[in-house]
């Protein structure tokens, strides 16, 4: 595969800046502190490694004529997720000379924007306070990454964009992609037959590293076609075009015209009616508190379709699901449930801190129990999913209450 010049040119960019900071570090007298990028709170990141795993990026050229997805001046594809057309995708290619890392990163980013937090004392003469947050409607703590992750990889599969990647790399690297796991030390990437977060590799190199801020202004209009989920927009023809062009124009309005009647077909009837749907619907309820990769093996399907049809059945409110450490299981929605799952300390200091102080913000909440806000997103995340934490919006404050459900945990 050929590399343009500007790419070479920003790999060994990027490999003096790495030299530059392990001089820093290895001088130092004190130990290192790890710089820990504020924009990967909002991402997650795999790094196609591999060496059975192959790419095409010329396959992107149809999508860009169509301005479904753009090339900036570094040439990175940039573009809206099959997954929800608010979250971004990001790719590159990536040559990490001086770790031997060489493969395709494929990032998924909330688009974001620096803000002023709120002060706690009007009175005081400090400085703003700059965080950065979401600029869309998207709430990186509920965002189902995993989900999100498996459906861009089978989109991309299915454009031959991406080969060799096995069913079993496919369901591996959705079970180990969350929020915050991209970037150098936390993407995940593949070793000795297995894919796990960078950091937790044999001989991880740990530098300081900045991250890719995505601005919501650089993603294109619609989802890259075909998307049942997305209306796209008609091409332009001018009388001056040949007869090629129109026929393959024409050719993407059907498919976007096909598109759109199956999606409202599936919105108009039952949602039941599709077959895989109902012995998904039948699987949980006869066996409520069923795990994702159980249902995988009692149903003999694939991962990417069994996401898509759980993604519906949840949207429609026939099933809810609830994260248990690294399982997501899944009930039927509005059915009463004794499932208690074991709450870490960190979850317990949370659940405490939010009983005392009801509405009190994910920022203090970080500051309270001294821990990062990307730390303390995952576990309220959980607490959110189990049912023992309400987490509501109010302007760009993030606020907690504890449920009802709350009680049996801080008897």
């Amino acid at each position: 595969m050929k590399i343009s010049y500007r790419y070479k040119f920003a790999s060994i960019a990027r490999v003096a800046v790495i030299l530059i900071f392990v001089i820093l570090i290895s001088s130092s007298t004190t130990s290192a502190q790890v710089f820990y990028p504020p924009e990967r709170e909002f991402a997650s990141e795999v790094l196609l490694n591999k060496d059975e795993v192959g790419y095409d990026l010329t396959a992107f050229e149809p999508h860009i004529e169509v301005e479904t997805v753009y090339k900036d001046e570094i040439d990175r594809y940039i573009f809206r997720s099959q997954y929800t057309r608010d979250l971004g995708v990001v790719i590159y290619e990536v040559e990490e000379a001086i770790v031997g890392l060489k493969g395709l990163s494929i990032s998924l980013m909330i688009p974001t924007e620096w803000v002023e937090e709120p002060q706690d004392d009007p009175n005081s003469t400090a400085g703003p306070n700059m965080v950065l947050e979401s600029s869309v409607d998207l709430d990186p703590i509920t965002l189902d990454w995993s989900e999100a992750m498996q459906m861009e990889l089978q989109w991309l599969m299915d454009q031959s964009i991406i080969t060799g990647l096995t069913e079993t790399d496919l369901h591996d690297i959705s079970s180990e992609v969350g929020q915050g796991y991209a970037s150098w030390d936390y993407r995940i990437v593949y070793e000795n037959g297995d894919w796990m977060p960078y950091s937790e590799t044999s001989t991880p190199f740990e530098v300081f590293y900045g991250m890719y801020q995505l601005d919501q202004d650089l993603l294109p209009e619609t989802v890259p076609y075909p998307f049942l989920g997305d209306e796209q927009p008609d091409p332009d023809v001018t009388e001056d075009e040949d007869y090629t062009t129109l026929v393959y124009a024409g050719a993407l309005i059907a498919i976007v015209l096909l598109g759109a009647f199956s999606y409202s077909r599936i919105r108009r009837r039952s949602v039941l009616d599709n077959l895989n749907r109902k012995n998904i619907f039948e699987q949980i309820k006869t066996n409520p508190g069923i795990h994702f990769n159980q249902l995988l093996r009692d149903l003999d399907m694939q991962p990417g379709s069994m996401s898509y049809h759980l993604n519906v059945l949840e949207k429609k409110e026939y099933v809810k699901s609830i994260q248990d450490g690294n399982y997501r299981r899944f009930f039927l929605f509005g059915a009463k449930t004794d499932f208690k799952i074991a709450l870490t300390s960190i979850q317990l200091r949370i659940l405490s801190i939010v009983d005392k102080r009801p509405g009190i913000t994910q920022s203090k909440i970080s500051r309270s129990i001294g821990k990062n806000r990307m730390l303390v997103n995952y576990h309220i995340k959980i607490l959110r999913d189990a049912g023992i934490l309400n987490v509501e919006r109010s302007g760009r404050e993030t606020l907690c209450y504890t449920t009802s459900a709350a009680m049996v945990y801080l008897g």
